[in-house]
């Protein structure tokens, strides 16, 4: 096992879970588990722990989708896209579509060799992993209508997917 330092340039942004029902999903994460509700919907629900990594529960278009290779979702902030791109199809991971450009960030979905969708996403700028202030994992407090990075990379993401 080495022992060197490592810098790793990759950080877990949110789990997405298709659901057959999101407010009794919703119910047993917050109420049964203790998860803070940012977002709720009958389509949608999002939930942040104590650290501020995020839960988005997704009413699923059909049966298929909460069957493995679609649900849970992980959705990962990458450095330098494009590299990890060929190292993780090295891996045995496949591209699933192509490399959306937005304003400030690129995204892409991957299929991973055992069948689970990932989603990446590059910010452009200064918002990146390196950021220690990640006063948007927090997300506008309650009653503000201030527009929500998160809930617009999740957007995107499940667009990409075509949920």
């Amino acid at each position: 096992m080495a022992t060197h330092a490592r810098q790793y340039l990759t950080r877990l942004r949110s789990v997405i879970m298709m659901t057959r029902n999101v407010q009794t999903t919703c119910n047993f994460y917050s109420e049964g588990l203790g998860l803070r509700v940012k977002h709720m919907s009958q389509q949608l629900a999002e939930l942040v722990d104590v650290d501020g990594s995020n839960v988005i529960l997704k009413l699923a278009p059909s049966e298929a989708f909460c069957s493995p290779g679609f649900s849970p979702l992980l959705n990962f902030e990458v450095k330098e896209m494009d590299a990890k791109l060929k190292k993780l199809k090295e891996y045995g991971a496949i591209v699933d579509g192509d490399i959306e450009e937005m304003s400030d960030a690129r995204v892409v979905c991957l299929r991973t060799p055992d069948g689970p969708m990932i989603g990446l996403i590059e910010y452009k700028g200064d918002r990146s992993v390196y950021s220690d202030d990640d006063d948007d994992d927090k997300g506008p407090q309650e009653g503000t209508t201030e527009a929500d990075p998160m809930k617009e990379e999740i957007r995107n993401i499940l667009r990409r997917i075509r949920l």
